[in-house]
């Protein structure tokens, strides 16, 4: 779940499809079906005084989502298990997934996964490279994301273990990813237009607790070991959860240069 700065509200959840007409007075929400659908995932939008924007924002998802945003132009960010697929190339490490951006209606996923393929015909099949692989839905196409990157996150189930082992993706209010990069043990900092802006962190162990700490580790002395769980404090504070060292570590973000300006310089018009 995520609120953006306008009041918009996004939720990724999952739908049982279970009937309970028995049990409740109300009809269950069933999602349209849609070609390649394999779980029940799905995102929806709502304004600040609960009215539905945007129902299935993305028909296609499959699997889990591991971390949803959404900016005050109703992009949706979403951090999924799919292995990023570039050149025809799945990345090395699949238990990684894709962090994507999209545009609002435009965002579909079709897989070629045959178990879950729906009404599909083989020659209406995008003519083009998959972009990300999975276990639970095969290979896709993912149409409609404005960017993709790729080599984030981890996801338990894609190496047929379990999903319990899992990331979240954060972002600040000025639209910057935070994804983990469980395999290099840092942070990526990803701009708006899906820019790699720079990297947080690098291996330390429990020990390594700043320059001053049984394990410095140099650098900017965030020292992670399984740094999968962020969140943010406006764009002034990064939170990473990491369980790998039984720690959280608190980083505050700055820039390469600032500067204060008074207010007694601007003369304000009545």
């Amino acid at each position: 779940m995520y609120v953006a700065l306008n009041g918009n509200i996004v939720i990724s959840g999952i739908n049982s499809r279970i009937d309970t007409k028995n049990l409740y007075p109300f009809k269950t929400f069933e999602g349209r079906s849609f070609e390649g659908r394999g779980g029940t995932p799905y995102i929806t939008v709502w304004d600040k005084h609960g009215k539905p924007l945007y129902v299935d924002f993305i028909p296609g998802l499959a699997d889990n989502t591991y971390g949803v945003s959404i900016d005050t132009n109703d992009n949706v960010y979403l951090m999924s298990p799919g292995t990023r697929i570039y050149n025809k190339k799945v990345y090395y490490h699949d238990q990684t997934g894709t962090l994507m951006k999209f545009p609002p209606k435009k965002g579909k996923i079709y897989s070629t996964n045959k178990r879950i393929l729906l009404k599909m015909d083989q020659k209406n099949y995008l003519k083009r490279d998959f972009d990300i692989s999975n276990p639970s839905f095969g290979k896709a196409w993912v149409t409609g994301s404005e960017w993709m990157y790729g080599g984030v996150g981890w996801s338990g189930k894609n190496g047929g273990t379990c999903s319990c082992w899992n990331a979240r993706f954060a972002m600040d209010y000025f639209n910057r990813s935070f994804a983990p990069e469980i395999t290099r043990f840092s942070i990526a900092m990803i701009d708006s237009a899906g820019n790699l802006i720079t990297r947080i962190g690098t291996y330390g162990n429990a020990d390594a607790q700043g320059p001053n700490s049984k394990a410095p580790v140099g650098g900017d002395e965030v020292g992670l070991m399984y740094g999968a769980y962020l969140t943010t404090y406006t764009d002034k504070k990064l939170y990473i959860a990491d369980p790998g060292n039984q720690k959280i570590v608190s980083v505050t973000l700055g820039y390469h240069k600032e500067e204060r300006l008074s207010l007694k310089k601007f003369k304000i018009k009545k």
